[in-house]
């Protein structure tokens, strides 16, 4: 008994057990992350896992074999978001994900996507069909559904949503006095906007005179869209806000810039 629970848990931990390759990956911002690319367990080690994990948590949902082709760092963080399958150690190598302007920031438990545990070097995701469980990969163990704290590592949880990123103000190309109606001005955002890694960035454009609460575009306003900058002109006076929506490729939301401008 003592030699089979030594084995879990070097299954569970497997750092240097298996061969490996590193490689690396990357955020959603294109920020590198060191991985492995590791052998496979054997099959009496997989039949011991799923023992294992049937017989100390009963209560959790196995969902598929046990493997060390990738771990519960690399699946929460990594492959969600696309990347390959692999094995990303923590917990300094993680913190990259949700580092000053990376994609992912601090959250509420409710609003959480993704959870670090952070005094047992474990993450987890929330489940997008059962309402108040987790999803984790727990080490070379199986991917599982389960309660948040019924699983083989430490409580101690920060939680990370996609981060809200700050409004700008778009600028226009004459800024000593109102726009003439016919006048073409030329509207531009001046912010670097961070591209999420394997993305290119979607603007929409949108014009909203103040006083009717409509969307002009086609009707008192013309656009001729040039991604972050548009070349706008009026045919009636009025006091409009800009707006321009930046989304991934994806239709991932970013940021919005606007800008109120007054036509004369």
């Amino acid at each position: 008994m003592k030699q089979f629970v030594l084995n879990i848990i070097l299954i569970i931990v497997s750092v240097c057990t298996y061969g490996q390759t590193y490689i690396t990956v990357y955020t959603k911002f294109g920020n590198p992350i060191e991985a492995m690319i590791r052998t496979e367990m054997t099959n009496t080690e997989k039949e011991d896992a799923l023992e294992w994990v049937s017989t100390n948590f009963p209560n959790a949902t196995i969902l598929s074999e046990p493997t060390a082709l990738y771990n519960c760092h690399s699946y929460a963080w990594n492959m969600q978001d696309g990347g390959p399958t692999c094995w990303i150690n923590g917990n300094a190598n993680l913190s990259v994900y949700w580092s000053s302007r990376e994609y992912y920031s601090t959250t509420t438990a409710s609003n959480a996507v993704k959870i670090h545990y952070y005094n047992g070097d474990h993450s987890a995701i929330t489940s997008p069909t059962v309402s108040g469980k987790y999803l984790s990969k727990w080490g070379s163990l199986p991917l599982m559904l389960h309660d948040p704290d019924y699983c083989p590592y430490s409580p101690g949880k920060n939680y990370y949503s996609k981060r809200t990123f700050f409004n700008n103000i778009l600028e226009c190309s004459i800024s000593s006095r109102g726009v003439y109606v016919g006048e073409i001005a030329n509207y531009y955002i001046t912010n670097n906007i961070i591209t999420p890694y394997g993305y290119t960035l979607d603007y929409i454009w949108s014009i909203v005179d103040n006083k009717e609460g409509e969307n002009v575009i086609g009707t008192v306003a013309t656009v001729t869209e040039n991604g972050d900058n548009a070349n706008i002109s009026f045919n009636k006076s009025g006091l409009y806000t800009i707006t321009c929506d930046v989304y991934t490729s994806m239709g991932e939301y970013i940021s919005s810039y606007w800008i109120e401008g007054v036509v004369e």
